[in-house]
């Protein structure tokens, strides 16, 4: 559901359509690709899972506006917050964390 959230609506149809071609070459891949490489790794095929997993999650957290650098409490706030944007709240909300630790940096 995240392309369908921060696309804008013009785009939305051809951003979903890019979306869906990936989603369904990886579910492809997975149900034909797959039981060849454990045939070929055996259980060390799931080290590969491991670091795509690991890699998703970093780059949710380091590239994802609304869990850029935020708390859970945050996080929460801004998708509990009702008739508002989630990326343009967690942006104002990042930009007023930076703004607090660099006067917390000048006062020190």
């Amino acid at each position: 559901m995240y392309p369908n959230e921060v696309l804008h609506y013009s785009q939305r149809a051809k951003g979903m359509g890019i979306y869906s071609f990936f989603q369904n070459c990886f579910g492809f891949a997975m149900s034909y690709g797959f039981s060849v490489v454990l045939a070929d790794l055996q259980w060390k095929t799931y080290f590969i899972f491991m670091g795509i997993n690991a890699f998703a999650i970093y780059s949710t957290w380091q590239w994802f506006p609304e869990f850029r650098h935020l708390s859970l409490e945050e996080i929460d706030i801004i998708f509990e917050t009702e008739g508002t944007r989630p990326v343009a709240l967690a942006n104002k909300l990042q930009e007023a964390k930076d703004e607090k630790r660099k006067e917390e940096l000048r006062m020190a």
